[in-house]
């Protein structure tokens, strides 16, 4: 005999369905084992795409990423702009270059696209400053932290390069979490701490931020991306520390342009703040808010484990009236 499924068993059964597809929506890996960044988070963060780059009888694409610092500036590596023979140049090497700013996912159309019209490079170290037209005055700067980096410290990156090695680049920001493991004049040695210890920048990722988080939620950038071996892998990676350019960016942007206030509060701020280990007090955390589902499941999941709770119970009712019934009848014909 063919029993029929009841309207609430079937009901049941689609919520367990949705109920175990949100599950497996964790965030996807990349940066070589980074994490997915939400729509809305580090709107500051830039990819820079070179169309058409010079390249001996031929021309090629590549790409960067960097950090609106100004309406009109992007800080970025000194070797996104270098020529046939590897040294880097003050000006744009490809047909066109572009800027897209405060776009999360880049299949979207999302933030705002500006064109890098003037490159400055920083003397003495591997960071550059790529001026774009028209400027983007809608999207909050990061702002530029000027005391010097620690050893200890826990540091967040943001970028758009490749996944990992010869896997495909980024359609989606990514971040990890980092620590400082050396310090010199001009370069810190970062090593990747999360999500794993294999975290770390990739090709296109360079320029990308490496920033902390102030007491208010606003990011303040510590240094960009310069080199590191093939990823992923363990150990550290070199970044170009922003402290020790600063009087050059000041001079080069105007220095009432940078670390202007910011007019809003921060869109979306990480739930914890990346700190230096010696100096976080007792019970403060510091590491990217916690890995699980992107911010658009965390409100819908409470709501299916709700809805799976409600049906759930509405069964165990419905069975316990059936039980009921059955009883009743029985004793009756035993009467």
């Amino acid at each position: 005999m063919v029993r029929r499924i009841k309207p609430w068993a079937r009901a049941l059964a689609l919520l367990a369905v949705i109920a175990g597809a949100l599950s497996a929506a964790v965030p996807a890996h990349a940066i070589a084992g980074g994490d997915r960044v939400p729509q809305g988070r580090y709107p500051f963060a830039v990819k820079l795409t070179m169309t058409d780059i010079p390249d001996g009888s031929n021309t090629r694409d590549s790409s960067c990423t960097g950090s609106l610092i100004t309406p009109q500036w992007v800080i970025t590596a000194g070797h996104c702009f270098k020529d046939d023979a590897g040294r880097h140049v003050s000006r744009p090497v490809a047909k066109r270059t572009t800027a897209t700013v405060g776009r999360t996912d880049l299949r979207t159309k999302r933030g705002r696209v500006s064109t890098v019209v003037a490159v400055r490079q920083a003397p003495g170290a591997d960071v550059s400053l790529a001026r774009i037209d028209p400027p983007i005055t809608d999207i909050a700067p990061i702002h530029l932290r000027t005391a010097a980096p620690k050893v200890g410290m826990l540091v967040l990156l943001a970028g758009f390069g490749d996944t990992g090695r010869d896997k495909p680049t980024a359609t989606v920001l990514q971040s990890g979490t980092f620590e400082v493991v050396s310090r010199t004049s001009g370069l810190l040695g970062v090593s990747g701490r999360k999500p794993s210890a294999t975290t770390s920048a990739c090709r296109h990722d360079s320029g990308g931020p490496y920033f902390t988080v102030d007491g208010s939620g606003h990011p303040e950038l510590v240094a960009v991306v310069s080199k590191g071996p093939s990823c992923p892998h363990t150990g550290a990676d070199t970044a170009s520390r922003i402290d020790a350019v600063s009087a050059w960016i000041a001079k080069t942007v105007g220095k009432s342009q940078l670390n202007r206030p910011y007019a809003t509060a921060p869109a979306r701020p990480p739930a914890t703040s990346p700190t230096s280990r010696s100096s976080a007090t007792p019970g403060a955390a510091a590491a990217l808010p916690a890995a699980g589902f992107p911010s658009p499941w965390r409100a819908v999941v409470p709501i299916v484990a709700g809805l799976l709770t409600v049906a759930a119970v509405a069964a165990l009712r419905q069975s316990a009236r059936r039980r009921h019934r059955a009883g009743r009848r029985v004793r009756s014909h035993r009467v």
